[in-house]
């Protein structure tokens, strides 16, 4: 298995980010004004910060690398925001743009429809308003490799409802995307059916064990994170294998703490699967509904405990090779403790 990436050098921007979320809240609009700021950049640049689907504008912001002026050459991860949330917040959850400039990927945060995404369940603002969100991320898409990013290296994550219409994509722009990193979010039970990729994915699955709102076992999704009905973390994880072809059977392991904070990763990883695919599915034993390294954004008698073992997004641009020419699943020397 890769190793799992370790969070030493990321403890710095644990903390800035800690501060900052502390300043949002005891400034109110500053988010506001952040991502007003971002949209700008986006605009700058000649990227846009906008496109028009059917009758509806969409907007989304970029970051690019440290050095990079434009999308010319560059991957791109598109990063989904959870309920209540935009590409600001998103951000202060992972450091994603941290790990961007270090290793050199643009990172594009879309925003959805009354702070959701149709993501098949059913329940979310944006499916009742028959938002065709499949369609924003496919012209995003297009119009991003328009701009110059690298058109076979898109890969999408997401946290909670991020994280399950990140999957729900997995299931139908296979054709667009080179792989999924969903975090903290199950296949919606309703998606199953229908989920039928048009080819094998690079998949990276990280759950906490100790979820309380997206239950690990599967069933009922609390209302915060947009309610219906999801799989369990393993047969989420079996899915995926079932959908890449895995022929062998995951090898499961248990990385050696980083840190002593109450929680530890099993890892189950599965390769030969087809077209060079795989599944890698990280279990955060004892862990919350949480990004591993982020903020932990709510107390953990809340939301869980926030791994200390390792960042989730150093982790998943290591797993896709997210450095320009490394290629998909190759790693990157963040794969080595390097990040």
């Amino acid at each position: 298995m890769m190793p799992v990436v370790g969070i030493r050098e990321s403890r710095a921007w644990w903390y800035t980010a800690l501060v900052s979320a502390t300043v949002v809240g005891l400034l109110g609009g500053y988010a506001v004004g952040v991502y007003s700021v971002a949209q700008a950049d986006s605009s700058k640049s000649g990227i846009g910060s906008s496109i028009l689907v059917g009758d509806i504008t969409r907007t989304y912001s970029v970051h690019l690398p440290t050095g990079h002026t434009s999308l010319q050459g560059l991957p791109v991860l598109l990063a989904f925001n959870t309920g209540l949330g935009n590409g600001t917040s998103m951000n202060a959850l992972t450091q994603l743009n941290t790990v961007a400039d270090s290793d050199g990927f643009a990172v594009v945060y879309p925003d959805g429809y009354d702070q959701s995404w149709n993501d098949g369940r059913g329940t979310t603002a944006a499916q009742r308003a028959g938002v065709d969100d499949v369609t924003f991320v496919s012209d995003l898409i297009n119009h991003l490799v328009s701009q110059g990013a690298e058109k076979s290296r898109f890969y999408a994550t997401g946290f909670s409802g991020g994280a399950m219409f990140t999957e729900y994509l997995g299931c139908r722009l296979a054709t667009q995307l080179a792989g999924i990193a969903p975090v903290a979010g199950p296949l919606p039970t309703l998606d199953v059916s229908n989920c039928l990729p048009a080819r094998p994915l690079q998949v990276l699955l990280i759950a906490g064990g100790a979820d309380p709102t997206v239950p690990f076992g599967g069933g009922t999704v609390g209302v915060g994170s947009g309610g219906g009905n999801v799989l369990s973390a393993q047969s989420t994880a079996s899915f995926w294998r079932a959908a890449d072809n895995c022929a062998q059977t995951p090898v499961i392991s248990n990385p050696p703490n980083t840190v002593t904070d109450g929680t530890s990763v099993q890892a189950s990883v599965a390769t030969g699967c087809a077209g060079g695919s795989g599944v890698e599915f990280l279990t955060i034993l004892h862990g919350g509904h949480t990004w591993p390294g982020g903020l932990q954004y709510l107390p953990a008698a809340v939301v869980g405990k926030t791994t200390r073992q390792f960042g989730a997004s150093a982790q998943l641009a290591a797993y896709f090779g997210l450095a320009p020419g490394s290629g998909a699943g190759s790693g990157s020397s963040a794969s080595s403790g390097s990040s």
